[in-house]
């Protein structure tokens, strides 16, 4: 699949992504967040930021000592993001993921919201994201309903996102520890999926 066709389906639906995304998923979004250790002057990475939903949640934790890095690759979708920015620093970038220019060993967080589904190669995208990480940063892949219900709709959608899905959770703990990480957290509730893994060395 073609970078550019991903990029124009996002950029389509950006203008309505808020409305008809966070109507029934901030509340989980609150809950989840709420137990991810993210310390004040924590660097994080919100790796398929969108329009920026994770915005406010995460600012609260990494308070203004803090670094909020937003990597999408819809233009669109950073436009509404870049109003959302807080008082803590935020910077926005379009890119994929695995061509971002951040540097190595330097996120204590990377969160991948609603988009690991969306990667074009799974587990590479867990090693370039393992090896932005310090040792002892921690990576989250979450969503606001489980797999089932993510797949499920994604086949529905169809058109280029027809075919992106979670895989199921034995292929996942192996690509996790593939790029070389720690499984410390997997559920797969059936309002939320959410796996944690952490860097080592």
């Amino acid at each position: 699949m073609s970078y550019r066709r991903v990029q124009q389906f996002f950029d389509e639906h950006a203008a309505g992504w808020d409305e008809a995304a966070l109507a029934q998923s901030h509340e989980r979004l609150v809950e989840m967040t709420a137990h991810w250790q993210i310390k004040p002057g924590s660097r994080v990475l919100d790796v398929g930021t969108g329009t920026g939903v994770l915005f406010d949640l995460l600012s609260r934790k990494i308070g203004t000592g803090g670094l909020l890095a937003a990597v999408d690759v819809s233009f669109k979708m950073l436009e509404i993001a870049n109003r959302k920015k807080t008082g803590c620093r935020i910077g926005c970038v379009q890119a994929d993921v695995i061509r971002s220019p951040f540097s190595p060993s330097y996120f204590d967080w990377a969160i991948c919201y609603s988009v690991f589904p969306h990667f074009d190669d799974q587990r590479e995208a867990l090693c370039v994201l393992a090896s932005r990480l310090r040792p002892g940063g921690r990576l989250v892949i979450a969503h606001s309903s489980s797999r089932q219900t993510i797949n499920e709709f994604h086949r529905k959608v169809g058109d280029v996102v027809g075919g992106d899905f979670i895989p199921e959770a034995t292929t996942m703990r192996m690509l996790i520890r593939r790029a070389g990480l720690t499984l410390e957290r997997f559920a797969d509730l059936p309002d939320r999926y959410e796996v944690i893994a952490s860097r080592q060395t």
